[in-house]
């Protein structure tokens, strides 16, 4: 089942999405002078997808097996990318498009190594919500990787507990390229709301994104709730409105006392610099004061 990941993996070893280039021979034939880009994933027993991207576009690609026998021959796009989903009983080896351009004088075949297959989760690298200036809500989200995927539904909620959807996006079914998703809440009427993402696969599974807020009315500038804490990445201030949201209003120090840059993520949220090290900080604003850790 396709999963939610968030710059980090939880009980699962790290994969690169992207594998190693390989090294090809000088009969290789390809549209660029860098060698193509496969990847190799095993999402469950059924459902195995191998990515090609950098061969050449519009044309035919050739998934072989270990014996150089034809496992699957799919269309690459105007841009030399393809899917190409396989029985998982096979065992992919070769991919391999062809061209004979007579006019461009270019005969060949682009040929890249299937590497060995990583198990890898949905990687979902921003969920940001914003108050947009007819007062609708602007949610906003990106996924690096999908497969099998159906729809995105957003759900909406007064206390943060109890949810239900507003509303539902098309998701892209299998890439592993980058895509940004949109959806504008405009049911909602004003003071603070919670939202989440179920994402819901082809096969009917569903799984949960991160919960995000914000407060659309004139807050009186009092935090209420930090979550999550400890925390990984982003950082929801509850009781802060949007335009309260400053470097003015709001610091970040670490247990030496000095200041620690952060990016505002959203409405009401912040999420300090990649290298910023795992342990404790602080986090003021106005006259309050509160402790974070970083896991």
């Amino acid at each position: 089942m396709k999963k939610f990941y968030y710059l980090f993996m939880v009980g699962l070893l790290a994969i690169c999405l992207v594998p190693p280039q390989q090294s090809f021979s000088q009969n290789n034939v390809c549209p660029t002078p860098n060698p193509p880009l496969v990847t190799h994933i095993v999402y469950n027993a059924s459902l195995c997808v191998v990515y090609v991207d950098r061969m050449w576009p519009n044309s035919p690609v050739t998934l072989f097996d270990l014996n150089l026998q034809i496992i699957s021959i799919v269309q690459t796009d105007a841009t030399g990318y393809a899917c190409i989903v396989y029985p998982c009983n096979r065992i992919p080896f070769r991919v391999t498009s062809c061209i004979n351009d007579t006019v461009n004088n270019i005969h060949g075949c682009c040929s890249g190594l299937v590497p060995a297959a990583a198990l890898l989760p949905i990687k979902l690298t921003a969920f940001n919500v914003r108050l947009n200036s007819d007062k609708s809500i602007g949610l906003a989200w990106r996924s690096e990787f999908e497969a099998n995927s159906d729809k995105y539904v957003v759900e909406r909620s007064a206390d943060g507990y109890s949810f239900s959807e507003v509303g539902k996006v098309t998701a892209a079914g299998s890439s592993s390229r980058a895509i940004n998703y949109s959806f504008t809440d405009r049911s909602f009427g004003s003071g603070a709301a919670y939202y989440r993402l179920r994402q819901v696969d082809l096969d009917g599974k569903t799984e949960y994104s991160k919960v995000v807020y914000i407060n659309n009315k004139n807050a009186v500038g009092i935090i209420t709730k930090i979550f999550p804490n400890p925390f990984t990445n982003d950082i929801q201030l509850i009781g802060l409105s949007s335009s309260e949201l400053t470097r003015m209003n709001v610091q970040v120090f670490n247990t030496m006392g000095q200041r620690i840059d952060y990016k505002i993520t959203g409405a009401n949220a912040i999420a300090l610099g990649e290298d910023a090290p795992r342990g404790m900080y602080i986090l003021k604003v106005k006259d309050q004061q509160f402790k974070l850790i970083k896991q």
